[in-house]
């Protein structure tokens, strides 16, 4: 599932990289086309082609609390 996940979600054109730090820009734009450069974009974007599922909200919150005694 986490495969399909990355294989739909995890592609250019629904990515960011950043960078921070003291860095020279020319530098980093090469690095960043040596290593992702030749990764292949989604023809669709990835959630006009994989909507994502609308859950309904919660008819209600609720909570227990047990007491009992417990040993340390």
């Amino acid at each position: 599932m986490m495969r399909l996940i990355q294989a739909r979600y995890y592609v250019p054109n629904n990515s960011t990289l950043v960078v921070t730090g003291d860095v020279k820009p020319e530098e980093i734009f090469q690095m960043a086309q040596e290593l992702f450069g030749d990764w292949p974009r989604r023809e669709k974007e990835p959630f006009v082609e994989f909507p994502l599922v609308e859950h309904p909200p919660l008819a209600k919150s609720e909570g227990v609390i047990i007491k009992q005694p417990y040993r340390t």
